[in-house]
């Protein structure tokens, strides 16, 4: 006997979804920490506003980043239940699992070959990426 890799009706459309959305705000998270940063955005937070809490260690290495990381996936939570409704828990695993599955291929591509010295981003064919061999 095979298995059915798409067993429900909705889950080829949930599958596509949270793929687009995933690549998405993965590349959306990568060129923010990139060009901007949790740290220099908190520290231009506390000097435009005057509070500490935007400088506090815990905020800036805990809180932050585990909203960053934690709200994207609530957020696909929120609209796959508006949009999609899936119905039952082998459409979330598929859901989880290609999440999970994109943002491996992509932070191994982006790991692997768009990162140069200092672990900034640059196209594989940039003349300035130094190659240590």
């Amino acid at each position: 006997m095979h298995g059915k890799w798409f067993g429900t009706p909705k889950a080829l459309g949930i599958t596509w979804f949270t793929t687009w959305y995933s690549t998405v705000v993965l590349v959306g998270l990568v060129l923010f920490d990139e060009f901007v940063g949790v740290k220099p955005l908190m520290t231009k937070l506390t000097a435009s506003t005057g509070l500490g809490l935007f400088t506090d260690p815990v905020v800036v290495n805990i809180v932050v980043p585990m909203i960053l990381m934690n709200g994207p996936i609530a957020i696909l939570v929120y609209l796959l239940k508006k949009f999609y409704k899936p119905d039952g828990a082998r459409d979330w695993m598929l859901s989880f699992f290609t999440g999970f599955f994109v943002v491996f291929i992509v932070l191994t591509i982006v790991g692997t070959f768009m990162r140069g010295q200092g672990m900034h981003l640059m196209w594989p064919w940039d003349p300035h990426m130094i190659r240590i061999e």
